[in-house]
């Protein structure tokens, strides 16, 4: 029971404070941990951490915060371990300031005493050593444009049409969004320092402030405006993934009951509809094969903001007559109707991209066909790439008839005629 009743006393000893200002905000952080210790509420020995701050309870006091900037980045993994270096220390301890925390990249102290020196009184004097946290901080900026912006960016080749299909406009506007957000967070804390530097350099001293509460409701309701967007994106992510995953996307195909707008190979060959058709992989009716082999034979219709329907079908399939084979082929079509013109021209541009990187790409020559734009290249199997108005068609496919293979020229005219 006593014990009980100590771990009770030592949990009410001390509280914990999202900070309502920015680590840049130096006024801000200084008044707002001065009208807590007014309060009772004293900062903990490196009391800011993860993002909340720590306060132990005690007596109202009238004590002074103040922030210093810091000569070198403050990291746990530097050689200082984040703490001002010991002659820093002694040097403050003696003008009556003792290091409490980090922040940012400002260390804080606190005096006790009214007694207790200024630590600068010189604004210049600030804001030289401001320059150091501002010339880190112009570093941050260029770091998290080339990490979050151009690099990805160039892995994507600059193919972001192809790319936000791909991904579906919440998950792709998601990662935008998130990737920008990332960036001006390091370019406003540029541009803060950046003012009150100037400030400092024209003589204006730091001062007490009084509308820090104002500018917390903002900093606050951004702070969870980003995390839950983040939460957001994240599910998104894993929903998206779980779906690919269990392949729950994926309809076999005499199970799907939606119009087709393009051909397909019962079309192209409706003399062998009356056979059997059977799978090219293990010789067996579709219907017994279990889910996790759902390599052909199945499609995905599904529909984006950015295009209104995207189809993906894939069928593999051997037909056999008295033990003599007739047709062995193997079909994949991706059909893309897109919002706008202007993105299918992009995005029919960014296919035929992606397929020439490949190291056995190999352009063909394409049959005549009516299109805004046709062409043909070898990516493993003769592929079609065909675009009219908003829609762009691309077909990949493998037949042999009689054991010949059925030329471009049969089969090309035939799968380009399709609803756009």
């Amino acid at each position: 029971m006593v014990e009980q009743e100590r771990i009770e006393q030592e949990k009410r000893r001390w509280i914990y404070r999202f900070p309502p200002c920015p680590w840049y905000d130096v006024e801000g952080v200084q008044s707002w941990l001065e009208e807590m210790a007014a309060e009772g509420f004293h900062l903990c020995k490196d009391g800011f951490w993860f993002g909340l701050v720590q306060f132990e309870r005690g007596s109202p006091q009238q004590v002074r915060y103040r922030l210093q900037a810091a000569e070198k980045q403050v990291s746990m993994w530097n050689d200082d371990g984040g703490y001002p270096d010991d002659e820093s220390r002694e040097l403050t301890a003696e003008m009556g300031w003792q290091f409490v925390s980090s922040y940012g990249e400002f260390f804080i102290y606190r005096a006790d005493s009214r007694e207790a020196v200024e630590l600068d009184t010189d604004p210049t004097v600030q804001a030289l050593a401001l320059e150091k946290v501002r010339g880190r901080q112009k570093s941050s900026v260029v770091s998290y444009a080339l990490w979050f912006i151009l690099y990805p960016l160039a892995r994507l080749r600059f193919r972001w049409v192809s790319a936000w299909v791909s991904a579906g406009t919440p998950i792709f506007l998601g990662t935008v969004w998130l990737a920008l957000s990332l960036f001006w967070s390091q370019t406003r804390t540029l541009v803060r320092l950046s003012r009150l530097k100037k400030r400092l350099e024209a003589g204006e001293p730091l001062t007490r402030r009084s509308d820090w509460r104002s500018r917390a409701t903002r900093h606050h309701f951004m702070r969870v405006f980003d995390l839950a967007l983040l939460l957001l994106w994240i599910v998104l992510l894993l929903r998206a993934w779980s779906v690919d995953i269990l392949q729950e996307d994926r309809i076999a195909l005499e199970e799907y009951q939606g119009d087709l707008p393009f051909v397909t190979l019962e079309e192209f060959l409706p003399e062998l509809e009356p056979h059997f058709w059977q799978s090219d992989r293990d010789h067996t009716p579709y219907e017994e094969r279990s889910t996790y082999n759902r390599y052909s034979n199945f499609l995905k219709d599904g529909s984006d903001p950015i295009a209104p329907r995207i189809l993906y079908y894939t069928q593999s399939k051997r037909v056999t007559a008295d033990g003599k084979e007739l047709f062995d082929g193997y079909i994949r079509l991706e059909y893309t109707q897109m919002a706008f013109e202007f993105l299918a021209v992009r995005l029919e541009e960014e296919i035929y991209q992606n397929a020439a990187d490949a190291s056995y790409f190999s352009p063909l020559t394409c049959p005549p066909v009516e299109a805004d734009s046709a062409r043909m290249y070898s990516s493993i199997y003769p592929t079609l790439l065909i675009r009219r108005g908003r829609t762009v068609l691309q077909v990949q496919l493998r037949l042999e008839r009689d054991g010949s293979p059925v030329p471009p020229e049969e089969w090309v005219p035939v799968f380009a005629d399709f609803e756009s």
